[in-house]
C-alpha cells in the first residue's frame, strides 16, 4: 500500500506510481523492499523505513525506482 493510504490521507495518481515502484522494485530484485511478519510492522516500516537498492541495479534502474518511491511527509497513524 502506498503510504498515503496507510496514513488515511486520501490518495491521487500518486499511489498508483508507487505501486508500480514496487511492482518494479520486485520485478528487478525477486523480493519486496519492505518486509515483517505482521501487517502493522509492515505498515510502519512503509511509512518510516528507507528503502535498500541492491548495488546490482543499473543507475536507470535505481533513478526510476527512486522516483517512484517518493513518499510525501507522512507520519505514521
Amino acid at each position: 500500500m502506498a503510504p498515503e493510504i496507510i496514513a488515511s490521507r486520501g490518495h491521487s495518481k500518486a499511489a498508483d506510481w508507487w505501486s508500480l515502484g514496487i511492482l518494479l522494485f520486485e520485478m528487478l530484485t525477486g523480493a519486496s523492499p519492505f518486509r515483517a511478519k505482521n501487517r502493522a510492522v509492515l505498515q510502519k516500516k512503509i511509512l518510516t523505513e528507507r528503502i535498500k537498492y541492491p548495488s546490482f541495479l543499473t543507475q536507470h534502474a535505481h533513478k526510476l525506482l527512486t522516483d517512484l518511491l517518493q513518499r510525501d511527509e507522512v507520519s505514521p497513524s
